[in-house]
């Protein structure tokens, strides 16, 4: 998710995982899915260095030769 937001997605589904969890364990399993990929988008943001969602590209997909802001040093 993170990447397809990095690149310009304005949304990312996830139809097919939430059918399975309705389909395994109801409306509980769907929003215990979707808590959990909404946990793992905040987590990977935060290794990433984006605090919130319009952070994303910069954070994730810098310039031509730039670092990633708030890594100096890093060499591509």
């Amino acid at each position: 998710m993170l990447a397809a937001l990095a690149l310009g997605a304005a949304a990312v589904f996830v139809g097919r995982p939430a059918l399975w969890a309705l389909a395994c364990g109801g409306a509980a399993a769907v929003r215990e899915l979707l808590a959990g990929l909404t946990d793992d988008l905040a987590h990977v943001m935060a290794l990433a260095g984006a605090a919130s969602l319009a952070e994303i590209p910069a954070a994730v997909v810098p310039g031509p030769g730039q670092p990633p802001s708030g890594r100096p040093g890093w060499a591509y």
